[in-house]
């Protein structure tokens, strides 16, 4: 709803809060919202590895969208964020 102003005013900050509680809830669609917005820098600064580690996590999850996006960020990536990427992932996990 805050990420695109649906009902109620676009609010970048807000969405965030949300898209990290919820997918520090483990909920996997939150996760692949919230590597979106680490992708496209919608209210903070772009972040790959950030994007590629909340992706991977919903796709351990089973996540479809997931395992297709996660190669989006890992294109631009050198070894050692991906590698960053998946520590990152295996902590929040």
């Amino acid at each position: 709803m805050y990420y695109r102003g649906e009902g109620i005013s676009e609010d970048d900050a807000e969405a965030l809060k949300w898209y990290r509680k919820s997918a520090n809830q483990g909920f996997a669609k939150a996760q692949v919202n919230l590597g979106m917005t680490y992708d496209n820098g919608k209210g903070i600064p772009e972040n790959d590895v950030k994007a590629y580690s909340w992706w991977s996590v919903a796709k351990a999850q089973g996540h479809k969208k997931a395992r297709s996006i996660r190669c989006i960020p890992e294109n631009r990536m050198t070894k050692e964020q991906i590698a960053g990427g998946q520590a990152l992932a295996a902590k929040c996990w």
